[in-house]
Order: C-alpha cells, then structure tokens, then sequence
C-alpha cells in the first residue's frame, strides 16, 4: 500500500513546502506518518525498522559534517524551531547520496509527492521573489575573508552556505558552492533539475527491479540451462539500462557542471567499460545460425520458428533484433500483425553465438504438411482429419508462432479471424511418435532385430521405461539430451535407421542396447541403471523377456 504523506505536503502562504529540519532526517530515513484511531494519517513519524533508524543517524551525522562539500539547505529560524525547504532538502540528500554511495534508500515516492505538492503550492502564488545570484554578489570577495565582506553579503553567506565554515573553505570552493546554491535555487534550471530528479528515481526503480528479479531467479533451486538464459537474458537487459544511466550520470560529473559537487572519477571508469567490451556476446545472423543448427540437427527454418517460440525456459532459443547496430539488442517476439508467413520475420533476427553453440533441443517439430505425408503412408488412415481428431482429443498442439494456433483448433465458422491453415502449424515430435506408437500400431510392423523377437522401440517409450531420473519431466529432458547428442554419449549403436532420425520419421531405438548402455554407465559411477532396474524396464517391451534373463540374470 502506498505511504500517504499528506500531513507533510502543506506548503506555506508563500508557497513553499517546509520541514522542520528533525521531519526532514526522519523522513529521508524512511520513517512513514502514523495514523490515528479511524486510520488516517497524522502530523507524526514512526519508524518501520532498525534499517531505517540507522539510515536516518547515516543523515543526520552527514548533514552536520563540515567535511562535506555540498551546500546544505538554508535552515530558517520559525519561532524557535529549525525548519528546511523540502524541495532544497531533497536536491542536498540526492546529491548526498550520488557522492557518497551510501547505503540509504532514495525516497522515490515521497520525493513524487513533495514536487506535485510544492509544485501546485507555487502556482497559487502571484507574486514571488526575484532570484539573486550568490555567485555573481560575491564576484571579487571569493579569495577575501569573511570579516572583509559587506555586513549584508557576510550575513548571505552565513545563512546560505550553513554550516560550511567560509575560513575552511579554498577560493575554488567557495567558487564551486556559490555556483551550487544558484543552480539549486534559480527558477531557470528549474526543467534541468527535474530531468535529474528522474533519472535519479529511474536508477533506483530499475536497481529494485534487478534486487526483485535476482531474488526470483535465485528461488529456483536447480535451474534448467534453458532458465539460467533467460536469467542472464532477463537481468542482462536492466544491468544495461542502469549502465545507461551511470554513463549518464558520469558525463555530468566530468562535465563539471555547476550544479554537482567535485568527486573524484576513479580510474576503473575505462577498465570496466573495457572490460564491458571484452566480455560482450557476439551475435550472429540467422543464416548463419540456420546453417549450424542444420549442420548439427538437421533442423529446418520452421524448427527454428519453434524453438523462438518455445523459448529457453521450455527448451527453445532466443532471437534479437538489430544485433548488428545495438549494443543491447532487444529481443524478437512474433505477433499476429506479422501475418501466417512466420519464417520471413527470422531473416531479421540475430542469435548469441554462444547460445546456438550450446543449443541441444529439447522438442523437434515436423509441419502439419509433413505430418499429413508421414500419416498418409499408414493404411486406412486420413491425416488431415486424424490430426483435427487428435487436436480435439487434446493429445496434439497445432504451434502457429504469430497466431498461437491454427484453424485447426480455431475453426473459422467459429471464430471471426481466420486462422492460418492446418499445414502451417508446427507439431512436437514426441506427440506424433506417441500416437503413432498407441495408436497406430507403429512398432508391430518393425521387422525383427539380430536378438529375435525384442524389437526396436520409439524414443518416448525408451523414455518412459528407462527412468533415470525420478521427475518424469526431469528423466524426459535428461533423454531428449542425450538422444541428440547420440554420438557424443555412445548412443549411436543403439539407434536403428539413420535416414529415420530427424523432422521427417523419428528415431528407432534398440531396448536391449540401451539397457546395457545404461548399466554400462552406472558401473562408471556416471548416471544410469543398475542391473537389476535395467532388467525390470527391459522387460516392459514385448518380446525383450528373453534376452533380458540373458543379459541380467538374476543371483540365486
């Protein structure tokens, strides 16, 4: 619930927003207004936690600090009370908090509300005083004492400059501060004053944003590869707004503008920003990606719209946009306006190199046409309407990229907008090698293996009978890894039919080979199946019984 400030918003016949000086400290803190008995809020602070009451001794210690060089709201006398303007007193602590980097929150919201507030004040007064430059009265008394300046101009000084002793301060100080309290107080810079109040609050929502995020991201116990890339990709994009901002903020100071104390630039400026340089991703074009997908997958433009679609959290890949022209790319998102052509819309995208490197796809994808032409060859079976049963049947998701689906799930004498066709959607794999396999009688007509009759088997059921991992999410991506990878891993012997691998047939696997593969691994200490878990799921295949007696027999 937003802190309801309103019993420090009064601003005075004159039309300013004043604090007393105590308020101010306390507010800056973070301490929020109490509420009476009927919940409203009231002239009165409380503290929320011991965090803000060491913020507001971190204040109070550095406004009576005569070390500091930032000009300090001019405190007034009102009947016996110490009382500060609260848009000065706001200007003193974000500089404050810019120089020193404390660790003290910027008060976003009360700062919102003090502007509107003295802002609306200000309108409602007619007549107003005349700024007078500090710095132009005291041309040609900088390098004086105090005690050589006109009574009027060494009682300005006093007052304007507390507590900032005058004797302590070098010519060029005085110089500086004088200039600070003109750009602070000259209703001219007003425009430039409120450019940085928000700049100052954008660095702060987008820091909480990472804090929020990071904290999100870190909830995740064991994070997929997928999930640790849109982690960097989420908080890679709000380090490089803050980035932005800090560049910003870092040209104003080497600028040395008036209204900014001195600070000292260190020299990891140039390093870091070299370093920034150094480590930064290299993109690649999606043609060239398409080619290594190709060359390591066999993947097809469409797979690769799919991937987009699916994303790292599922598996999939991200694609950017004027990789070639940013240094923080923003990423590519399909949408209906692109139409039902979603291959055309890649020509533009860009990839991490290192992204599409690592790639190992979790799900393949076959289009609605090759499904129709790989259904066809089954006897007694019509594809097209097999499909729409299936999509009916939930047991088949028809993936359209720009519109979500097709017309095969929206039908157009339901719904207004047509819908891309049938063909044009994207299919898993997996879904189709299931029906196939429960439906359709696939492996019966397998012809027998040089082991009789333990016959090869699709790669989702090699998946469910051979539980390496007990999350059967976790077990199906542990799989589908090492599938794809099927040289790399030694899984190549297992597989029957080369040409069958791939978007267009599916892979065959061998049930008794990958039984003993699996034991084979787990004897290395690798992830695996112990002997006796490789007989038992060898023996859920029909006609493996046999041979699964013969390769693990049982003691006794």
């Amino acid at each position: 619930m937003q802190t309801d400030y309103s019993p420090f918003l009064s601003c005075d016949a004159d039309g300013r927003l004043c604090w007393l000086l105590e308020d101010a400290l306390r507010l800056a803190a973070g301490h929020i207004p109490a509420r009476d008995d009927h919940g409203n809020a009231i002239e009165m602070l409380c503290c929320p936690s011991d965090r803000v009451r060491v913020s507001e001794e971190t204040l109070r210690a550095a406004f009576a600090d005569q070390q500091l060089k930032i000009v300090r709201p001019e405190v007034m006398d009102r009947a016996g009370d110490q009382v500060v303007e609260a848009r000065a007193f706001l200007w003193w602590l974000s500089l404050y908090l810019a120089q020193t980097k404390v660790d003290v929150p910027f008060p976003v919201d009360l700062v919102r509300e003090v502007w509107a507030a003295a802002s609306a004040g200000e309108s409602q007064v007619v007549v107003r005083s005349c700024f007078s430059s500090l710095a132009a009265a005291l041309d040609g008394w900088f390098d004086k004492p105090l005690c050589d300046l006109p009574q009027d101009l060494s009682d300005r000084v006093r007052r304007e400059l507390w507590p900032l002793p005058w004797q302590s301060l070098s010519t060029r100080q005085r110089i500086r501060l004088a200039k600070q309290w003109d750009y602070r107080e000259d209703p001219a810079t007003r425009s430039e004053r409120m450019r940085w109040w928000r700049v100052f609050r954008e660095k702060l929502e987008i820091e909480q944003t990472i804090a929020r995020h990071k904290a999100t991201w870190d909830a995740i116990a064991t994070p997929t590869s997928g999930q640790r890339i849109e982690r960097e990709d989420d908080l890679g994009r709000l380090e490089a707004q803050l980035a932005d901002l800090d560049r910003l903020e870092e040209n104003a100071w080497r600028a040395g503008g008036d209204g900014y104390p001195e600070r000292a630039l260190t020299a990891g400026g140039e390093g870091k920003r070299c370093e920034e340089q150094q480590w930064a991703p290299r993109y690649i074009a999606y043609p060239k990606a398409l080619r290594l997908l190709r060359k390591r997958f066999d993947a097809t433009p469409e797979e690769v719209a799919a991937w987009i679609w699916d994303g790292p959290s599922n598996g999939g890949l991200i694609a950017y946009m004027h990789a070639n022209e940013m240094r923080h790319p923003p990423r590519f998102y399909f949408h209906h306006e692109l139409g039902h052509d979603y291959i055309s819309p890649l020509m533009a995208c860009w990839f991490r190199e290192d992204h599409i490197a690592s790639f190992v796809p979790v799900e393949r994808y076959i289009t609605g046409a090759q499904l129709f032409e790989r259904w066809g060859k089954y006897p007694g079976v019509y594809p097209e309407q097999s499909v729409r049963v299936k999509l009916r049947e939930s047991r088949l998701l028809d993936i359209h990229p720009n519109f979500g689906g097709t017309e095969g799930s929206f039908p157009k004498e339901k719904i207004r907008r047509a819908f891309p066709p049938l063909e044009s959607g994207l299919f898993a794999l997996s879904h189709v090698e299931q029906i196939e396999s429960e439906d359709f009688g696939a492996e019966e007509e397998i012809e027998e293996s040089a082991n009789g009759s333990c016959q090869p088997a699709s790669a989702d059921l090699i998946r469910r009978n051979f539980p390496v991992k007990r999350d059967p999410v976790e077990n199906e991506r542990w799989w589908k890894d090492k599938m794809s990878e099927a040289a790399r891993y030694g899984l190549l012997e297992c597989r029957v039919g080369e040409g069958k691998r791939g978007r267009g047939g599916g892979s065959l696997w061998r049930p008794d080979m990958i039984a003993g593969w699996l034991v084979d691994r787990h004897t290395k200490g690798k992830e695996g199946l112990a002997a006796d878990d490789a007989r038992k799921a060898l023996m859920r295949f029909p006609g493996c019984a046999d041979i699964a007696e013969l390769m693990f027999p049982q003691d006794g």
